[in-house]
């Protein structure tokens, strides 16, 4: 999706709305596959919240589309299935095509509660904000003790990136601006795909607010893949640190200041940040050593091979951008006195 220029300080601020006109124009994008033990009864609390409910199939062989649609769902099915990413913009791309100007989306699994809703849609009546992200970590003794500690790792790296805090950047549970997000210029298609949509929204100036969520954590498998989506959000990460570079290198110092604040780059912060790659790749082993079968002393090799060299490549990527930072960024020293 190529986007256009979207400027948050002409969009409109302060409680402008009603509740009544926001709901009108709001629709909750869940993506699904086969979810039929939770979708009907999803979509049934959804809709005494909002009127209406868009489900993307994204390749079910189960009766997930069946079930959603007898329930008063729209069904988008995916002609080329591919992960959750790219079902989450076909979501929202249709969304925008039928006019609605808020999309809220929500895991079709039954763990976010529909009950919540309401303070989604609380913050849009008050303005002043594009995105809004559930934080489920007010709640995070409930959280399996491996997602928890993912979920924090993830967050301080996007933290780090985007050089404000997130309390929860990897919540399903969102509401979007859709004339926001078609400004947007997104390219992945599996789990990474809600990071990538954060970092565009902070680095595009998106006005970003939290709100408190209850989540519900039953015995079924998630369906992350722990190995393969995790290599793949830490190869996003990587290609998102070498693209600093280049819009240091092609937008110049206005914009630099406004993506990288003045010190972004200091030697603490390029530290923590290869650290941070560096402590997500270690994770990816620990998960490598637990659920994988066969030896341990085969997969140890290999993660610490990743670890090097995504180490070297983190370092490198960032040294450059650090010394274009400062080679365009005008001098702070203090003018010298005239005799």
């Amino acid at each position: 999706m190529r986007g256009q220029n979207y400027d948050s300080s002409k969009a409109q601020n302060g409680p402008v709305r009603s509740l009544s006109e926001i709901k009108s124009k709001s629709v909750v994008i869940i993506p699904c596959r086969n979810e039929e033990k939770t979708i009907r009864a999803l979509i049934d609390d959804v809709l005494t919240y909002l009127p209406a409910v868009m489900v993307v199939d994204n390749g079910s062989s189960d009766s997930t589309a069946a079930l959603a649609q007898s329930a008063g769902a729209m069904i988008i099915r995916d002609p080329d299935p591919a992960g959750k990413g790219q079902a989450l913009r076909l979501g929202l791309e249709h969304a925008c095509r039928q006019g609605y100007a808020y999309a809220l989306t929500m895991d079709g699994d039954g763990q976010h509660r529909a009950s919540d809703i309401p303070k989604f849609l609380a913050l849009l009546a008050e303005g002043d904000v594009d995105l809004i992200i559930g934080d489920r970590f007010g709640q995070s003794a409930k959280m399996p003790w491996l997602r928890r500690q993912v979920n924090h790792c993830m967050t301080r790296l996007l933290s780090h990136l985007v050089c404000q805090s997130l309390p929860d950047s990897q919540c399903g549970f969102r509401c979007i601006s859709l004339a926001a997000f078609q400004s947007l210029s997104l390219h992945t298609r599996f789990f990474e795909f809600e990071s990538e949509l954060l970092v565009r929204a902070a680095q595009g100036g998106w006005r970003i607010r939290s709100v408190p969520i209850e989540v519900v954590y039953r015995s079924e498998k998630s369906r992350i893949a722990p190995l393969q989506d995790t290599l793949r959000w830490l190869r996003w990460l990587l290609r998102e640190i070498i693209l600093l570079q280049d819009l240091t290198t092609n937008r110049g110092a206005t914009h630099i200041d406004h993506v990288l604040p003045a010190g972004t780059f200091g030697g603490k912060s390029m530290k923590r940040i290869c650290i941070a790659v560096m402590g997500g790749t270690v994770l990816l082993i620990g998960i490598a050593m637990i659920l994988l079968p066969g030896p341990a002393i085969l997969v140890v090799p290999a993660g610490l091979a990743i670890l090097a060299t995504e180490f070297v490549w983190a370092r490198n990527c960032l040294g450059k951008v650090q010394n274009y930072a400062n080679k365009i960024r005008p001098s702070r020293k203090p003018p010298m006195d005239k005799d």
